[in-house]
C-alpha cells in the first residue's frame, strides 16, 4: 500500500535498517499524525532518471525542505537537519521545535509562563515507536514520573494538567484517556483549542 520501504534498495525490511527506519510510520501515518508526503523530507524527482535521483550514491539525500518540518511559530523558524551518522533529525516543528506566546494567544489562562514550547526532540530514525512517545515532543512532567498515573505530557509553560483532561480544551483532538482521537488535528501546523484552529 505504499512506495516507501520496506523493503529498501538492499532488500532490508526491518525498521532497524537505515533505508527502512520509520518510513512506514511517516508515509502511511500512525496513531499520532496524518501521513507525511515524500517531499517533506526528500526532493521528489520529476522522472526516474532526473539528475540527483538514481545517478548519485546512497544513502538518499534528506534535505527536509517541506513545509511541515519548517512550520514557523512565534519567532521560531526551524532549520531541520538530518544526521546520517546518528540517524537523527533535529530542529523540526513536527517533533517539538515550536513556541507560542501568551501575549498572542486568545487562551491565556492555559499559560503559566510567557511562552509555551515543545520539547524539540531529535528522534532516532531507526529507534522504533519509543521515538514518537508523547513526552518526546511535549515535556514529561514530572520527569522522571513518580507513578504512571501522575504523568502529564504538556508543553513547557502550560499549566499542569493530567492527560485525561487534555480533551476538555483540545476537543476532538484528544480523548478522555489522553490519547489522540483525530490524528488529522494533531501535528498539522495549527493549534486546536475549543474546536477552533489557528496558526501558530
Amino acid at each position: 500500500g505504499s512506495n516507501a520501504p520496506p523493503s529498501d534498495l538492499g532488500g532490508n525490511t526491518a525498521s532497524g535498517a537505515p533505508g527502512v527506519g520509520a518510513h512506514a510510520k511517516h508515509v502511511l501515518g500512525g496513531s499520532l499524525a496524518p501521513k507525511v508526503w515524500c517531499y517533506e523530507c526528500h526532493t521528489v524527482p520529476t522522472s526516474v532518471y532526473a539528475a540527483g535521483h538514481v545517478d548519485s550514491d546512497l544513502p538518499a539525500e534528506v534535505p527536509m525542505n517541506g513545509p511541515m518540518a519548517r512550520t514557523a511559530s512565534d519567532g521560531i523558524d526551524p532549520v531541520p537537519a538530518h544526521d546520517f551518522g546518528t540517524l537523527t533529525c533535529a530542529n523540526t516543528y513536527c517533533h517539538g521545535n515550536w513556541r507560542t506566546r501568551k501575549a498572542d494567544s486568545p487562551n491565556q489562562f492555559a499559560y503559566m509562563d510567557s511562552v509555551m514550547t515543545g520539547a524539540n526532540a531529535s528522534p532516532i530514525w531507526t529507534g522504533g515507536s519509543g521515538e514518537a512517545k508523547c513526552g518526546t515532543c511535549h515535556h514529561t512532567i514530572p520527569d522522571p514520573p513518580a507513578a504512571p498515573d501522575s504523568l502529564m505530557y504538556i508543553p513547557q509553560g502550560h499549566i499542569p494538567q493530567p492527560n485525561i483532561s487534555c480533551g476538555n480544551c483540545h476537543l476532538g483532538v484528544v480523548d478522555d484517556e489522553g490519547k489522540i482521537a483525530d490524528r488529522t488535528l494533531h501535528i498539522n501546523g495549527k493549534i486546536n483549542v475549543f474546536g477552533l484552529e489557528r496558526r501558530f
